[in-house]
């Protein structure tokens, strides 16, 4: 729960992020925060970061990779091209809350790839059958003005509040900048 800042350097961009914040810092930070709230490890939070309470809370934690990475749109492109063509459906079909979905690999190897262009939003799942039921894990890199991106993980369920987890980021990582990039 200590509040001292830690500077962490990623790309060009210096960032001064309290270290509550930090989960862990190898050659960048993971920060793990409240959602719904974007809030550090504090007292009032504690109950978000433990996994007995959490659901009757209301609120669960993300845990958020600052990293170097490309824009969506090359990324995204990349993982087209990538694609075996034999094990991919290169044609969207629709998806949900607006999505277009790109289908790659078999039923039962699916990576879902999905992607709104007019927002520039691109994640990806990996489904998977959790005791009769679709799930995914979701893989997305949330692209930031300063040219970084932080990457987390969520669930398939989770696609709806996507768009606000995005923003979310968006906004708690420019708090942290320091410099001429602020």
């Amino acid at each position: 729960m200590e509040t001292t800042p830690v500077t962490a350097k990623v790309g060009d961009v210096l960032y001064s992020i309290p270290r509550n914040y930090i989960s862990s810092f190898f050659d960048f930070p993971v920060l793990k925060v409240t959602y719904p709230g974007f809030k550090p490890l504090t007292e009032e939070t504690r109950g978000c970061f433990d996994a007995k309470l959490r659901d009757s809370l209301g609120c669960t934690t993300l845990e958020l990779n600052l990293r170097l990475s490309l824009p969506n749109k090359p990324r995204f492109e990349n993982s087209i091209k990538a694609a075996p063509p034999f094990h991919a459906r290169l044609l969207p079909r629709p998806g949900p809350e607006g999505y277009d979905i790109y289908d790659l690999g078999p039923d039962d190897a699916r990576i879902e790839i999905y992607r709104s262009e007019s927002e520039d939003i691109f994640f990806n799942c990996k489904i998977f059958d959790n005791n009769g039921v679709r799930d995914a894990v979701c893989d997305d890199a949330v692209s930031l003005p300063d040219g970084n991106a932080v990457r987390f993980f969520f669930g398939l369920k989770q696609i709806p509040e996507l768009r606000s987890f995005e923003a979310g980021i968006r906004q708690l990582m420019s708090n942290f900048e320091q410099g001429d990039k602020k």
